[in-house]
């Protein structure tokens, strides 16, 4: 009797102690398992690499507008110079504008589209007053107020960009800044030498009267 009720109690401890131990290991397998796929560490890292390195910058963003409808206006304003310039001179300045800021539209478009920046589609209040005013007017008339409007707007133009090529945050907004500058400021020098023209054509019409 004894020797049996020892085998059975051997049995008894053997099954508690098997018990025991897989109630452990099943307490055990949650634990493991939120260490390899849900712990905050890792969560924290899976989100911060879904973040973008860097974020736009308000002044940069307001550069890309202003540039972007003011390369619009350049565009209108030079195909009107195509059709109601008086000279040939202010045609064909009018046909460089078309082509130059076409161009550089095309580019900074392409930058936008990066940046996820939706670019403006009609002109700024100041660009859209002067086109009006310029549409009023043909020949000589015609192309002293472009000159003027062009020796203005480029002045202006040049110092934005010169700006955001200096203190600007995004690489890629820089250089396109920077790339731009030079043809601006040839843009400036033709439109400097269509004012001359302009009245120096005024002094002589005015000597011949």
């Amino acid at each position: 009797m004894s020797s049996r009720w020892q085998v059975r109690g051997i049995t008894t401890a053997a099954m508690l102690a098997l018990a025991v131990g897989g109630g452990v290991t099943l307490a055990q397998a949650p634990s493991a398992e939120t260490g390899t796929g849900t712990s905050p560490a890792a969560s924290a890292a899976g989100t911060t690499s879904g973040q973008s390195s860097s974020q736009l910058s308000k002044a940069d963003e307001k550069f890309i507008h202003k540039a972007a409808q003011g390369g619009l206006a350049e565009v209108q304003l030079g195909q009107l110079a195509q059709q109601q310039g008086g000279s040939e001179a202010v045609k064909q300045f009018g046909e460089r504008m078309v082509t130059d800021h076409q161009a550089a539209n095309q580019k900074l478009q392409s930058i936008a589209q990066g940046l996820n920046v939706q670019m403006p589609t009609t002109l700024s209040k100041h660009d859209q007053k002067e086109l009006d005013k310029l549409q009023s007017l043909h020949g000589e008339a015609f192309d002293k107020a472009y000159a003027r409007a062009m020796r203005s707007d480029h002045r202006k133009d040049i110092r934005e960009f010169e700006h955001e090529a200096k203190h600007g945050k995004d690489s890629d907004v820089k250089q396109f800044a920077d790339s731009t500058l030079p043809t601006l400021k040839e843009h400036l020098a033709a439109a400097e030498k269509l004012t001359t023209s302009s009245r120096e054509a005024s002094a002589a019409e005015a000597t011949g009267r």
